[in-house]
């Protein structure tokens, strides 16, 4: 005898099963997208500050250049 959710539960299942390879690339697209946006996001920093610093650093520079002319 064969029960009425038998057959929606094998259905499911094999939804489940056809869609695991998609959500699984969907998920590595997302960590790799996620990786590349943090890295941008650092280099985007790190190159702002040596580049403030390096004003600030040529500004010091001309104050006491000019305080000891």
């Amino acid at each position: 005898m064969e029960h009425p959710w038998a057959r929606a539960l094998i259905t499911c299942a094999g939804f489940v099963l056809l869609l695991s390879p998609l959500a699984l690339w969907v998920a590595w697209s997302q960590a790799i997208f996620i990786g590349v946006l943090y890295t941008m996001a650092v280099t985007i920093v790190v190159v702002m500050i040596l580049s403030w610093g390096e004003l600030i650093s040529r500004t010091v520079l001309i104050w006491l250049h000019r305080l000891l002319i």
